[in-house]
C-alpha cells in the first residue's frame, strides 16, 4: 500500500526512528542521527561533548510527523552538540524556521549573540539562515517544531529580534504556549496531515503572540531597520538591471513576501518603490548639466529601462512630462539660475 504523501512528494505518515540499537558503535549512531537530522529537520554538523559517555552520547529516538512545508518531532536525545554552520546555510536551499520546547531534562540554544537555556516547559525560535549552536547534555525529551520561515515570518515579523529568545513556562504567554503543544502531541494520532498543519500553524500563532507580549518592543525597531536597509540596497544598486525584490530580500536576511509585507506597512510596494527609485535617480540625472551629452536612451537604460518606449511612459505617468520635456525645462531653469523642483 502506498503511503500518503505531500504535494512535493514527501510521505505523511509519521516515522519512528531509533539510534540505541543493539551493536552501534559511537560513530555508525552519530552517523544516523546526523542524515535523520538533515533529512527531516535541519542540515547540521554533530559532534559529542567532550565529556560524553560513549554509551550513552548519540542514543535516543525520534518519531516524525510531517505535514505540508514542515514537520513536527518528538526528540529523545542525549549529549549531543549540533551546529548549523556558514557552509550548510551556503548550500541550502530552503530557509526554516524552528521551535524547541522542553519536555524534560535542559537545552542551550545560541544564535546572534543569544544565548536560551531551556528547561521544561520552555520554548524558543531560531532560524536556519544564521549560523546557531544546540547543546544537549543528559538525557532530554522535546518537541522540535520546522516550519516556512516566510509562513512564520508573515504571523510574527522578522525573526531576528527573536532567535534564541526564550519563552518561559513560568510566564503566563509561555505556559499558555507550552500547553498547547503538549496537547497537540496527544492528539497528532487521530489528525490527518491537513489538520495537522493547521493546528501547527494556530500553534506558532500562539508563540508569537507570546513573544510580542514578552519582547513587545523589538519588533517595531526591528522592522523599521529592515526597512531602512532595504531602501538603502535598492539606492545603491538602483543602476543595475537585474535589482529585484528577490535580491533585495537576500541582502537584507528576509523573505521576498515578508519584506513586501513590510514595504505595505510602510505604504508602498516592493516592487513600486524600486520602480519610483529608478525614476527618480534618472529625472536627476536628466536634470543634471553633466549628463547632457548622455543620450536619454542610455540614461534610461542605465537605470534598468532598456524599452525607450517603456521609459518615456513611465516617466510620465511618474512625473507628467516625458524624459524630453523634463531634460528641456531643467535647461531652460539652468539658465535661468533656477533650481529644479524635487517631486
Amino acid at each position: 500500500m502506498s503511503q500518503p504523501s505531500n504535494s512535493c512528494g514527501v510521505s505523511m505518515e509519521a516515522r519512528d526512528l531509533r539510534f540505541d540499537l543493539p551493536g552501534l558503535s559511537l560513530e555508525q549512531r552519530l552517523r544516523r542521527w546526523r542524515d535523520a537530522v538533515g533529512d527531516h529537520l535541519v542540515d547540521v554538523d554533530m559532534r559529542a561533548p567532550t565529556d560524553a559517555p560513549v554509551r550513552e552520547a548519540f542514543t535516543g529516538s525520534m518519531t516524525v510527523h510531517p505535514f505540508q512545508d514542515g514537520t513536527l518531532t518528538l526528540v529523545d536525545a542525549a549529549f549531543q552538540r549540533l551546529d548549523r554552520t556558514a557552509e550548510r546555510i551556503r548550500r541550502a536551499s530552503t530557509e526554516t524556521a524552528l521551535l524547541t520546547l522542553i519536555l524534560s531534562g535542559e537545552c542551550r540554544i545560541s544564535q546572534r549573540d543569544r544565548v536560551a537555556r531551556l528547561g521544561p516547559g520552555d520554548l524558543c525560535l531560531y532560524e536556519s539562515v544564521s549560523p546557531y549552536r544546540l547543546e544537549v547534555a543528559a538525557r532530554t525529551r522535546a518537541i522540535v517544531v520546522t516550519a516556512d520561515r516566510a509562513s512564520v515570518e508573515a504571523a510574527l515579523g522578522d525573526l531576528r529580534p527573536f532567535v534564541a529568545a526564550p519563552l518561559s513556562s513560568a510566564s503566563a504567554p509561555g505556559g499558555l504556549a507550552a500547553n498547547y503543544w503538549k496537547d497537540l502531541v496527544l492528539r497528532l494520532p487521530a489528525l490527518d496531515p491537513m489538520s495537522t498543519r493547521r493546528l501547527v500553524a494556530a500553534g506558532l500563532e500562539i508563540v508569537s503572540a507570546g513573544l510580542a507580549v514578552t519582547y513587545g518592543h523589538a519588533q517595531p525597531a526591528g522592522a523599521a531597520l529592515t526597512l531602512r536597509r532595504a531602501k538603502a540596497f535598492i539606492a545603491g544598486n538602483i543602476h543595475r538591471e537585474s535589482l529585484s525584490g528577490k535580491m533585495v530580500a537576500t541582502a537584507v536576511g528576509l523573505s521576498e513576501r515578508r519584506l513586501q509585507e513590510l514595504f505595505q506597512q510602510d505604504g508602498a510596494t516592493l516592487s513600486g518603490h524600486i520602480r519610483r527609485a529608478r525614476l527618480e535617480a534618472a529625472r536627476q540625472q536628466l536634470a543634471d548639466p553633466a549628463f547632457e551629452h548622455v543620450s536619454i536612451g542610455r540614461i534610461a537604460d542605465n537605470f534598468g529601462f532598456p524599452d525607450a518606449a517603456h521609459f518615456s511612459r513611465a516617466f510620465r505617468a511618474r512625473f507628467g512630462v516625458s524624459p524630453r520635456e523634463a531634460r528641456a525645462a531643467s535647461s531652460r531653469r539652468a539658465e535661468r539660475g533656477v533650481a529644479p523642483r524635487a517631486k
